[in-house]
């Protein structure tokens, strides 16, 4: 004869024979609130975003390629450019982090392509972001055929489409504001200081030109007194094992508010002629902080 507190998880559907062995053995009020908390929790489960394969996932560059320069297998920190929709629902936050590694780079010399058949490469194997519940999220460059996950950068997709918004390109002409934006991406590359920042451009003046470019988390960032946060980021993110570091943290709380003016930072960023592009020598591809291209979800 079968005890009467033994669960009985073996009948299909077993989540329903359980919650009656709980209500049977329980005191009748303790009962009905564990069974409601067990069916909140087991809605929860069941209905908890999920990101499908082959869902298109926008990412953003946060560090300089260069086929002349990068070192294969070096870590790549990209965000996600917007939020990521499925089941009527955001299952990826804008400004998640999203990460890769260099898989080719190789630079072309003068008269390498011509003559010896070797064309400057560049590609990066993607690996994944996260979605909202801080789950991993396997990423790929597309959705069938070979070398699924290696994303090639080349001449024409690393080209920099014109800023279409006229206020903004206003706004970028004024040395003052040009300034304030180099400072900004200096500090995502790791190479400002705070001392800097409050050396070279104030405050006020950040402030101005973040509100008159739309940059909504930055100006939220300055306003909390947070720069700080993006230069720790931008510390983080040029040393090896930055994943590591920040993990599914930023896909949740204050780290994805850093991440998503990162975001908005560079894509403004890579319009400022010059600035963002790094010289190597001979014709090589460089993908610069800023460049958008489009992933998928799925292994």
């Amino acid at each position: 004869m079968r005890s009467s507190a033994q669960p009985r998880t073996e009948r299909k559907g077993g989540f329903v024979p359980v919650l009656k062995w709980v209500r049977d053995v329980s005191c009748p009020r303790a009962s009905a609130r564990l069974t409601l908390a067990l069916l909140l929790l087991l809605t929860a489960v069941l209905s908890a975003a999920q990101v499908p394969n082959g869902t298109e996932i926008k990412l953003v560059l946060l560090k300089e390629l260069n086929s002349g320069g990068s070192i294969v297998n070096e870590e790549v920190p990209l965000a996600v450019a917007e939020d990521v929709w499925a089941g009527g629902r955001v299952v990826i936050r804008e400004g998640t982090l999203a990460v890769a590694k260099v898989k080719q780079a190789r630079r072309e010399g003068a008269l390498s392509a011509s003559i010896f058949d070797k064309p400057a490469r560049l590609a990066i194997e993607l690996q994944h972001t996260w979605d909202v519940n801080g789950r991993l999220v396997p990423l790929k460059a597309k959705l069938n055929g070979r070398d699924e996950k290696l994303y090639s950068f080349n001449r024409d997709n690393t080209k920099i489409p014109r800023l279409a918004d006229r206020k903004a390109q206003e706004v970028l002409r004024q040395p003052k504001s040009r300034q304030a934006i180099e400072v900004l991406v200096d500090s995502l590359r790791g190479v400002r200081t705070t001392e800097d920042l409050t050396k070279n451009v104030e405050r006020a003046a950040l402030l101005e030109v973040a509100r008159a470019l739309r940059l909504e988390n930055t100006v939220e960032l300055l306003i909390s007194n947070r720069l700080m946060d993006l230069v720790n980021l931008g510390t983080t993110l040029s040393k090896p094992g930055f994943a590591a570091v920040l993990g599914a943290r930023a896909a949740i709380g204050t780290v994805s508010v850093v991440l998503r003016s990162a975001r908005e930072i560079v894509r403004i960023g890579s319009h400022l002629p010059g600035f963002l592009s790094r010289k190597f020598g001979g014709r090589n591809i460089n993908a610069a902080i800023g460049l958008e291209f489009s992933t998928f979800a799925g292994r």
